[in-house]
């Protein structure tokens, strides 16, 4: 299937809201043709409605070091505010550490009891 079909099949898939189908159909298109900035902004809206907050981010860094239109991605990010806090929520959950139990405090022993004679 050619480039061309494929972002049109995108589009369809876009359309009736098959936003996994039409995600993997454009990386698909941009294994093929890694330079296509019509097939990176389709992705980043399939993205923004799939919710992946760090895929839209990581392609978005990529597109803009291709040569892609800042405004046109910055819109797209408006229109979608909930990318803004996935990310911002993410980000402090990265920074820590499960393993750092420093800061809880310590749990007094269990006492054990004896069984009651009597029973």
């Amino acid at each position: 299937m050619a480039a061309a079909d494929k972002l049109d099949g995108a589009d369809i898939y876009i359309a009736y809201g098959r936003y996994g189908q039409a995600r993997d159909l454009l990386r698909q298109v941009l294994a093929e043709q890694p330079q296509r900035l019509s097939a990176r902004m389709k992705l980043l809206l399939v993205l923004a409605e799939l919710g992946d907050a760090a895929g839209f981010d990581a392609l978005a860094e990529e597109t803009l070091a291709s040569g892609g239109n800042p405004e046109a991605i910055d819109e797209l990010r408006g229109r979608y505010p909930a990318l803004l806090q996935m990310l911002a929520t993410e980000t402090p959950a990265a920074t820590t550490k499960d393993d750092d139990w420093s800061d809880l405090p310590l749990a007094e022993s269990p006492v054990l009891q004896q069984p009651d004679a009597t029973s």
